[in-house]
């Protein structure tokens, strides 16, 4: 076998690899159709389609699931109906906080920063469902744009303090390139929704920063402090104790 027919056999089986340890990590799925795509190129031989359509056939076959590799765009489909009962790999792992998946999966080829539903990359989905540290680091290191909005304007900080997060929070305010004062759709920050949700412990730690912007106003008009005001006494006596520091 020559040299380069080897290299070829062992790209095709590296993706046949990640393909199974995917397969078996959501061999509880039955009905998701799955999107996996391998970052090393493959050599365009008429063998390859062949040799891993027979592979995916058996796959399939071994976990009860229909298993199709499509040649054109050099991607797996995995599902037994595509589109029926879709769960995203990237987003089951968040909920499930399981680090091994995640690991699997971004090894793999899976991009944390495209769009896995409303508008929301895997940090996002990650701060949603409050995922362990361990899990959101390993997301949170290969994200690109720590700011991105998803559909209604929040980011990753804003879900975590609405959430009550803290310390999701607390790991998203050490990124070098966070911005504390992104407003989402109602002009909202994340200090105003965790004033709004009466979320003490992440107010302390927002305004430990010397970047948060207080004065800042949402679409209503409103300050932190003004919505604070009669209705979040603990939030307002800690606002302008800041304030008139």
């Amino acid at each position: 076998m020559t040299v380069s027919k080897l290299h070829v056999l062992k790209a095709w089986w590296s993706q046949l690899e990640n393909l199974v340890n995917i397969l078996d990590a959501d061999a509880g799925i039955a009905n998701c159709r799955l999107l996996f795509h391998n970052k090393v190129p493959l050599a365009t031989w008429n063998s390859q389609e062949t040799f891993l359509s027979a592979c995916c056939k058996m796959l399939g076959a071994m976990y009860n699931m229909t298993c199709t590799y499509m040649p054109e765009n050099n991607r797996f489909y995995v599902g037994s109906t595509p589109g029926l009962a879709y769960v995203d790999p990237i987003k089951n792992a968040c909920r499930t906080n399981d680090l091994a998946r995640v690991n699997i999966l971004i090894d793999g080829g899976f991009d944390v920063n495209k769009d896995y539903g409303n508008g929301r990359n895997a940090l996002h989905w990650s701060a949603y469902y409050g995922c362990r540290l361990d899990v959101f680091h390993r997301i949170l290191e290969n994200i690109t744009d720590v700011n991105a909005f998803d559909y209604s304007l929040d980011t990753a900080l804003v879900i975590a303090a609405r959430d009550n997060h803290v310390d999701l929070v607390k790991a998203l305010m050490k990124h070098p390139e966070i911005n504390l004062n992104m407003q989402c759709s109602y002009g909202s920050t994340a200090l105003h929704w965790a004033v709004i949700e009466n979320h003490l412990d992440i107010v302390v730690e927002l305004l430990k920063s010397d970047n948060i912007d207080c004065t800042r106003k949402n679409r209503g008009g409103n300050t932190p402090l003004e919505m604070a005001v009669a209705v979040r006494p603990e939030c307002e006596q800690l606002l302008r104790a800041h304030l008139s520091f």
